[in-house]
């Protein structure tokens, strides 16, 4: 399998943020936390979408 060129990028890249953190998870999460609130893309609600609701196979 060749190496895809994008998840080789993404990989470097976070490994590059963990180092500039120290590799420290609790200075990681507060990094990205405060990443997500200052984005003004929303990426979590926390309400999810309610499904169609599905007629009985007969």
């Amino acid at each position: 399998m060749t190496p895809d060129p994008i998840v080789q990028e993404v990989r470097r890249v976070r490994k590059e943020i963990e180092a500039e953190h120290g590799n420290n998870w609790e200075t990681l999460e507060r990094y990205y936390m405060e990443k997500q609130a200052s984005s003004p893309a929303k990426l979590f609600t926390g309400k999810p979408k309610p499904l169609p609701r599905r007629r009985k196979a007969i």
